[in-house]
């Protein structure tokens, strides 16, 4: 499938109207940093921010203390993330060897997965085998796959995989 003359416009331009104001001002921030330094940096971004003036210093946490516990927390989720079991496959007839690939070659996934909102994680094979648990886990998963869809659209190498994601998650492109 080969991928159609694609540019670039805002959300506004697209008339798809931006109701959150919030969005329009960070997005007019980054357009400024990114003309003026050719690229855009989260330091390039705070420090713009730092300055009271700055349209978006208010979605800033200014409070040391406060941003602090934020930071702590944030790295505690990536430890959470981070945290990995080695998942070796089992082939499902009976006749065949137990280990389906090389231990070296098996996949590394994450060792714990959310849980219900607000129930923090659980160990992956507690949420997997629990049948909403695994719904919802399917679920966000897919819509993972939708997003990273839409972020490629313009990728005519991924074209082809794109469709094939689409059409397997039931999703028209």
């Amino acid at each position: 499938m080969k991928a159609a003359k694609v540019s670039y416009v805002t959300q506004e331009e697209a008339g798809i109207g931006v109701s959150d104001s919030k969005k329009r001002i960070i997005d007019q921030t980054l357009d400024h940093i990114y003309q003026r330094n050719g690229k855009v940096t989260p330091e390039l971004l705070v420090r713009e921010a730092k300055n009271p003036r700055s349209a978006v210093h208010k979605y800033f946490e200014w409070d040391n203390n406060k941003a602090a516990e934020k930071y702590r927390l944030r790295q505690a989720m990536d430890m959470i993330i981070a945290s990995k079991f080695v998942a070796l496959l089992q082939s499902a007839a009976k006749h065949e060897p137990a280990a389906v690939v090389a231990i070296s070659q098996a996949p590394v996934v994450r060792r714990f997965l959310p849980a219900l909102r607000g129930e923090g994680f659980k160990m992956r094979k507690e949420v997997l085998s629990e049948t909403e648990l695994r719904k919802r886990t399917v679920e966000r998963k897919k819509a993972v796959l939708r997003a990273w869809c839409r972020e490629v659209i313009d990728i005519e190498e991924l074209s082809h995989l794109r469709q094939l994601i689409l059409d397997e998650i039931g999703e028209e492109p």
